[in-house]
Order: structure tokens, then sequence, then C-alpha cells
């Protein structure tokens, strides 16, 4: 064909047709072979796959430098094809919803599962072969700025191989844990479970709030809008302004129970509320209000007819659990927390604090944790590193050579 001339592929035409026809020779794939069981590449497989790329790509890099097919692979536009067909993937999955129930079309062509698809093998296949072959290219001549461009590319080479061919080991489930119940197996989704190297105990969940924020509504129940309203912090003996209204704030319980019409404060029970006693717009009267629980009602000021103040659920700043942990290789009741964004390392594991009982808020009876093994994430991290250590390299020798 015409079209197709010897410099076809050194244009941006070029490098997008090749970039459809590889979606289309994948797609092709995924419509006779199906989905990918990334089951069959978990370690060793996952070692061997990792070390038969970097050193294949070593190899025809040395042998067929000079060859012009070779030469193009390490071009801009290589790099320009390998692009748009990951995004062109990446785009696909992000406006296709991931889920077992999509159309059986959807279902055929792999979209509903990208990331096992050979749609995105191929793409990050091609991707990583473009980038080595583009790395290797800036070894010679091995010093300055080239230097910061090759750690830059290979940490970034580095990272995605990792993250790609390590997704097959990373394992990924879910514990729930009672208080005093001893756990030592995790629930990996469909009905399997896994039994682990290691077994928690919940001694207690712990949950801290926010201070809690009025809330103004109508006998349907429904909010009103209370335009440019930033949240404030109500305590005891402080006069506050919320949607044109002035409060006063005679007293402040963190933990009560209602006995009747009246609120008292009480400690260590279960389903106790935070509760405020007000006054409104100087008043004489005074009326508790609180958000209620789950075995207490809610209470509230009736402001005119169709206008009633409460407050609502404060929202927690942080959650967490004590626990005492056993392993295999020998702790016993050790004692340690876990909370968001602070999560255990055990055994290779990483045990992190997911949810809980949300009826319950902080009289919760259980814990849900999740937990995550994944063994080359350390590599991953290294890759991240180069790359950064490169950019900041590469960032200051252009400093340098413009002064």
């Amino acid at each position: 064909m015409k079209y197709f001339k010897k410099d076809y592929f050194y244009s941006l035409r070029g490098s997008f047709a090749l970039a459809i026809m590889l979606f289309i020779v994948s797609t092709v794939l995924q419509l006779i072979f199906g989905k990918i069981n990334v089951t069959k590449l978990q370690f060793p497989i996952s070692l061997y796959l990792f070390l038969e790329l970097f050193f294949i790509i070593l190899a025809l890099w040395l042998i067929f430098r000079k060859h012009a097919v070779m030469r193009w692979f390490a071009s801009q536009w290589a790099t320009t094809t390998a692009i748009s067909l990951f995004l062109l993937v990446v785009t696909i999955m992000a406006l296709t919803p991931q889920s077992s129930h999509a159309p059986a079309i959807i279902r055929a062509l792999g979209f509903n599962a990208m990331i096992f698809s050979w749609q995105y093998a191929v793409s990050v296949a091609f991707l990583l072969f473009v980038l080595g072959f583009v790395t290797l290219r800036k070894l010679k001549p091995f010093k300055g700025r080239q230097i910061a461009f090759f750690i830059n590319h290979f940490g970034l080479w580095l990272a995605l191989a990792a993250a790609v061919i390590g997704f097959a080991d990373r394992k990924q489930a879910v514990m729930q844990v009672g208080v005093d119940e001893l756990v030592w197996y995790a629930d990996e989704g469909e009905g399997d479970y896994m039994e682990l190297p290691f077994a928690i105990k919940l001694e207690k969940f712990i949950m801290k709030f926010h201070s809690p924020r009025f809330v103004l509504f109508n006998k349907e129940g429904e909010i009103y809008d209370t335009k440019n309203y930033n949240p404030i912090t109500i305590a005891k003996g402080k006069n506050l302004s919320y949607g044109g209204y002035d409060i006063y704030v005679h007293d402040y319980l963190e933990e009560a129970v209602a006995m009747g019409d009246n609120i008292v404060p009480m400690s260590n029970m279960p389903g106790t509320m935070v509760a405020v006693k007000v006054s409104v717009n100087g008043s004489d009267s005074a009326a508790w209000i609180a958000p209620g629980s789950y075995m207490f009602q809610g209470h509230f000021l009736q402001l005119h007819p169709d206008t009633f103040l409460t407050l609502l659920d404060p929202e927690p700043a942080y959650f967490g659990s004590d626990i005492l942990l056993y392993t295999q290789s020998g702790i016993a009741s050790e004692k340690h927390t876990i909370a968001v964004n602070e999560p255990l390392k055990v055994e290779g594991w990483d045990v992190y604090q997911s949810s809980y009982d949300s009826a319950m808020g902080k009289d919760s009876q259980y814990s849900v944790f999740l937990i995550v093994k994944d063994p080359w994430l350390p590599i991953v991290y290294a890759g991240i590193f180069l790359l950064i250590a490169g950019a900041i390299w590469m960032m200051f020798a252009k400093i340098k050579n413009r002064s």
C-alpha cells in the first residue's frame, strides 16, 4: 500500500496507526484466548519472567542496536506509539465499569477486566520494550546528563516492570475480628479463605470524634442549606452564630444518655451520644439537643413552626484497634495499635484498619482489617527512587550548563 512506505512509521500518523494495529491484534488475542490467568504467573514464574524480560531487552540491544528496526524502537516515534496504545487501554479502563456483571460483548472484549486482558498485557509489554531500548540508547557516551537520563529512565522501567509483573504475587484479603476473638484466617472473596502465619485478637475498638455540627431541618426532615457556613468548634460557654441564629452553649457533654426529656452525663456505657444544652437569640429557656444513637432518640429544639435545631452525628477524627498479636515465629500476646494510616507490619504482611460496624459506631464489637502482601514493592520503591534521583540530577545539570 502506498501509505506504508519506508518512512511511514517515522511520523505521528504512522505511530498512531501502529498503536491501533497493536490494539486490534491484542483484541483478537483476547477474543481467542480470553482473560489472562495471572495466578499462573506467580513466583517463581514472575521472577523468571522479570529476568527474561530484562536480559532479552539487553541482548536485543547489544546485538541489533545498529539495525533500522532497533533504531526505530529507540526513537520518539516508538515512544509515541507505546504511550498512545497504553493511554487507549487506560482510557477504556476508566470509562468502562470493571465488573463481572458487564454485558456479554464487553466481557468478551475484556473491557470489564482490563488489567487481566490481552490489550493491557500487549500495551505494557510494548511500553517496557520501548522504554528499555530508549534507556539503553543513552549508555553511550556514559557521562554527564546521559548518566542522569539513564538513571531516570531505568528507574521508571524498573518500577513499571516490577509493579506489572509483581501483580501476580500481590495478595489482598480481609479479616473481621470481634472483641476478644482470636482470628488467624482472612477472606479472599467469593467464599475463599486463606490461613495466615499470624493471628490477631481484638482487645478494644477506639474512636475519637471531631466537634459536632449544628443543623437546621423542617418537619419532613429536610436539612436547610446554610450558605457560607464554616464548621465551628462547639464548647461550653461559647456564643455562636449559625443560620441567622445566635446560639449560646450552656453545657456540652461528650458522652450522655437520654432519660425521658432530660439528658444526663454517662460514660463507659453503650449507646452514649454527644449532647449540647443551648439557648437561642437570648432566650431565658435552654434545651438539650443531641443527634441520637442506636439506643437513644435524638433531641431537637423547635425554633419556628417548621424549623428545628439539632446536632449532626460527629464525624470520626480517628479510629483504630488495640490488638494482641500472635505469630508462628513465636510472638505471643504482643500489644499493638492498628489505626488509619498506622498499619501493622508482620510476617511480610501489612495490616490496615479498614472499617468497623458503622451502625454501632464507637461501640463497634468488631474491626475489619485489610491485609496486603506485596513482595515486589521494595523493587518498585527502588525504581521510584532512581526515577526521582535521575530527574533531580538532570535538573541541576541543566542549570549548571546554563550558568
